[in-house]
């Protein structure tokens, strides 16, 4: 059986997810919480290419990406992100969406914010 790493933190909804994919296909897994551990956050930069989220997740050394890439992986009946056949492409790109949605939904939160306050500031005027 593979040997699978996977550096997560406790409260991320994408680490539970891959884990619990694991878990239903009866794959055994190393964890890595990299909240408790500074050196790990730092292991898991240098292993995964610079990328700095969490999942990130390692079959048999090599790097597999976050959950995306793990769910796209297991639907396309891949073993490895060496079998090229069968592993969708542009899958990495796809991994940081989530972060891109979070990012864009707190600007506009802050907009609203700002533009609330300066209408307020324009009522209380004299």
């Amino acid at each position: 059986m593979a040997t699978v790493e996977i550096y997560s933190k406790s409260w991320c909804p994408y680490c539970r997810m891959a884990k619990r994919l694991l878990e239903e296909k009866g794959q055994e897994f190393v964890e890595f919480d990299v909240e408790l551990d500074a050196g790990k956050y730092d292991e898991m930069l240098d292993r995964s290419e610079g990328r700095w989220t969490v999942p990130e997740i390692f079959i048999d050394g090599a790097l597999v990406g976050g959950y995306d890439d793990l769910r796209a992986m297991d639907a396309s009946g891949a073993k490895s992100k060496d079998d090229k056949l069968s592993y969708p492409p542009l899958m990495k790109s796809a991994t940081r969406s989530p972060i891109i949605i979070q990012v864009t939904f707190v600007l506009a939160w802050v907009t609203v914010g700002m533009m609330e306050a300066s209408a307020t500031r324009r009522l209380s005027m004299p």
